[in-house]
């Protein structure tokens, strides 16, 4: 995979300065020949460990980072990517400060010195588009436009790589003659890195396909079943994640983690999340009457806890446990509600622009607070699965951390 030729690289970031945190979340590589033919392309997912940023934008949600490796845990199979080969973007100088940005977060143990022993030749395709498309915009779509290449996908990482990397073909074909081009490929320098313990790509399509559930991740058995304060414990963990009806990736993963540490096996939680759910269904039917927003939390939460018993079977089964009870227990489900002098705080890029979050919430004598401490009722992101360090500490406190549509319905059914 080693040179001579280009290394086109585009990535897609949270933001547009690594000096202020802002970080990769795609990164894509083209491998282009010297003779400007396209050789390999690689892509994956970077998970940024913070928000993911302008998700209306690069198309890439916290969901889909959840589990995409960190970029450290990749670093030698991008650098190994690069060797040999002239570093070649579009805008060069935005995708290499990332890149250095991320070389220099990497761990010590790796040897990777991104400054003074990795020095990439490098080339920018918008820089050179001047010379071949004099008086013309110098965008990518613009320099494609000119250069008769169908670009699709714009704002993904490997479709923008493969759009700059036959710009490169384009601007070799026309110019084979020179002596540029050469002298590029002769300076790149080369150098091996150890992918051992590299982590795998995680592309988008990957990250598309769904988790097995997370029951099935817990495992099948264990030496034995811990007392009831083992399982009372799991069912707390799952009352907060189950707050909002939604068990987001990063909630069952805690599920899961949370099982393990208490010795319950599958069958343990299994009946442990029917417990669950058939108390949410006798708290709905408490009153003799099953709304339509009570028939629906309930379908939720089953969804989420893999249960597929029909609704009505679901309540008889509530209600007969119910009946046959000689004591009152008390509702597993907490009420997600807020009341004036709450405090909420608010993460990510919204739908409604923060400002009018702000105001309607103080309009109903709620409070918005931009750190999170225990006094804070609830965390609303533009995505749950964020990593936001916000949305990090809400979990840490085991502060419920919910949707921009859960936040809308909240305020909804305040009288």
């Amino acid at each position: 995979m080693s040179g001579p030729g280009f290394a086109v690289v585009d990535v897609e970031t949270t933001g547009f300065s690594p000096a202020k945190g802002d970080r990769i979340v795609e990164i894509g590589i083209v491998h282009v020949s010297p003779l400007g033919e396209i050789e390999g392309r690689w892509e994956t997912l970077v998970n940024p460990r913070r928000d993911v940023g302008p998700t209306r934008i690069h198309g890439i949600s916290a969901t889909d980072v959840a589990r995409a490796p960190a970029f450290e845990s990749i670093a030698p199979r991008v650098l190994n990517l690069l060797s040999g080969r002239v570093l070649a973007a579009h805008n060069l100088a935005f995708d290499q400060r990332f890149l250095f940005a991320e070389l220099a977060k990497v761990d010590p143990e790796l040897a990777i010195e991104w400054e003074g022993r990795i020095d990439f030749t490098a080339v920018c395709t918008m820089q050179l588009a001047s010379d071949f498309f004099p008086g013309r915009a110098r965008s990518l779509a613009a320099c494609c436009e000119a250069a008769g290449i169908p670009q699709t996908g714009s704002h993904r990482a490997v479709s923008d790589a493969l759009a700059t990397a036959q710009l490169i073909g384009h601007y070799v074909s026309r110019s084979r003659e020179s002596r540029y081009w050469p002298g590029l490929l002769t300076a790149a320098r080369r150098w091996s890195f150890d992918e051992a313990h590299a982590a795998d790509w995680h592309p988008r399509g990957n990250a598309r396909n769904p988790a097995p559930h997370f029951v099935e991740r817990i495992a099948a058995s264990v030496d034995a079943i811990p007392a009831e304060g083992a399982e009372r414990a799991y069912l707390g963990t799952l009352d907060v994640a189950l707050v909002d009806g939604y068990l987001s990736g990063l909630e069952q993963d805690d599920l899961v983690a949370a099982a393990a540490d208490l010795g319950l096996d599958r069958t343990a939680v299994g009946r442990l999340n029917r417990a669950y759910l058939e108390e949410l269904a006798a708290a709905a039917w408490s009153d003799g009457v099953l709304t339509p927003d009570e028939h629906s939390q309930i379908l939720d939460v089953a969804r989420a806890l893999g249960i597929s018993d029909s609704l009505d079977d679901l309540v008889g089964s509530a209600i007969l446990a119910a009946e046959e009870s000689t004591t009152s227990t008390e509702t597993l489900a907490s009420a997600l509600s807020l009341a004036q002098g709450d405090i909420v705080v608010l993460t990510g890029d919204m739908t409604k622009p923060r400002a009018e979050w702000v105001a309607l919430l103080e309009s109903r004598g709620i409070r918005v607070a931009n750190n999170v401490s225990k006094k804070v009722k609830l965390v609303a992101a533009a995505d749950v699965e964020t990593q936001s360090g916000k949305a990090e500490r809400a979990r840490q406190l085991a502060i419920p951390v919910v949707s921009e549509g859960t936040l809308s319905h909240v305020l909804a059914s305040r009288p």
